[in-house]
């Protein structure tokens, strides 16, 4: 139980973090459209570093990888977002590893056990299966990091999650780039994830209202 309350307050974090990016209508944390106003080769240093910042930023993750593909093309795209994503898994694992003290103050001794032991036995099927979950995928990095798993199982779950990642969304955006009805379905995502934001500030609104 004390695992799955520390799993939850973690992703409980992130998505607070994605909250307030909303609210404060962060746009570089909420789609992509803002890339259009660079030169290609700044955009695609911006989508890497942002990739990197997602273990501590609610960036976009998805559409940034498709960005990728679009500015770069397949193979550089995918190269790319490999390295990004590679950059956020281990920034968020160090971050736990920082933090293992804190966390097991928190937790207790037990917890930490449980942790570990549960990490020792299924740690890289875990980062390779919600690598591809938003938040899930930064909350179990940084749960690795603070259990104490070996840096190199982790970062070899993190490459094999990733690597697939990468060249899915590096294709689609090179596909975007000439295929006019993908990239208005790109689009459309883009403009689901504006409502979303929309949204989430009107609630914000409404709820300062209320007594």
């Amino acid at each position: 139980m004390k695992i799955a309350f520390a799993g939850t307050l973690t992703a409980a974090i992130f998505l607070l973090l994605f909250a307030l990016a909303c609210w404060l209508r962060i746009d570089v944390l909420i789609d992509t459209a803002w890339l259009a106003d660079l030169d290609s080769t700044i955009a695609a240093v911006a989508c890497v570093a942002l990739l990197i910042a997602d273990a501590v930023l609610p960036a976009p993750s998805s559409l940034l990888l498709i960005a990728l593909g679009a500015l770069l093309g397949k193979v550089l795209g995918a190269a790319a977002g490999f390295f990004g994503t590679m950059g956020g898994a281990a920034l968020a694992f160090w971050i736990g590893r920082k933090g293992s003290v804190l966390f097991a103050r928190i937790g207790g001794n037990t917890t930490s056990a449980q942790l570990q032991s549960y990490l020792n036995r299924f740690g890289v099927v875990t980062v390779i299966a919600t690598r591809p979950i938003p938040v899930v995928a930064e909350t179990v990095a940084v749960l690795a990091g603070a259990s104490g798993m070996e840096w190199g199982r982790f970062l070899l779950g993190a490459a094999l999650g990733n690597f697939p990642i990468a060249i899915v969304y590096s294709i689609l955006g090179s596909s975007a780039a000439t295929n006019r009805m993908l990239l208005v379905a790109l689009i459309g995502i883009a403009t689901a994830l504006s409502l979303f934001r929309s949204r989430l500030k009107e609630a914000g609104k409404v709820e300062a209202r209320l007594p």
